[in-house]
């Protein structure tokens, strides 16, 4: 596949979560907490579903288990809601935003491994990683700076490039076998 098309696939997937994740930080802030809620766990089920979906057409191979894509929507979804508290709380600031980033991403790419029953992807991890990094650092700034849609557009299209290079570079090799999930 050529990479563009896979960036473009990683940034269908993770849209839903980005757009949930800005729109919860501004519903939180309003003091509409169920609101944020929703919002949040709408773009963790939509992105898990696009992923299990879509990510086939990206590796060439069958989708993921049920328990992987139910297991990242969980994840997600509470990750979200933890990083939407924080964000609306107006905690930390870009350094914590990186580090707690870091370790949230590399949490979810840890988890992906172990749900799909295969070892572990520090590759992946780190990708997560830098990619959550990115998007809560870059979401800080740009949900002051844009309107919510604009601002999740962009970060998630930043998170992805993050992503899509460092887990989908021409060196990696994927086989149809593997039950693994890209975000």
């Amino acid at each position: 596949m050529r990479p563009i098309s896979v960036i473009l696939y990683e940034s269908l997937q993770n849209l839903p979560l980005g757009v949930g994740f800005v729109f919860a930080v501004v519903e939180w802030r309003a003091g509409n907490q169920v609101a944020a809620m929703a919002w949040v766990v709408a773009g963790a089920l939509a992105s898990s579903l696009l992923i299990r979906f879509t990510e086939p057409r990206i590796i060439a191979s069958r989708p993921e288990p049920w328990r992987v894509t139910g297991a990242n929507a969980v994840a997600m979804a509470l990750l979200m809601i933890l990083l939407a508290i924080y964000m609306s709380a107006g905690w930390g600031g870009y350094t914590a935003d990186l580090i707690i980033g870091l370790v949230a991403g590399s949490a979810v790419g840890a988890l992906q491994s172990i749900v799909a029953r295969e070892s572990l992807r520090l590759g992946h991890c780190l990708a997560l990683g830098l990619a959550a990094s990115f998007g809560l650092a870059s979401a800080r700034f740009l949900i002051l700076a844009l309107p919510p849609l604009a601002a999740a557009a962009l970060t998630t299209c930043g998170a992805s490039l993050v992503v899509a290079l460092i887990d989908y570079r021409p060196d990696q090799s994927r086989t149809a076998t593997r039950g693994e999930v890209s975000n």
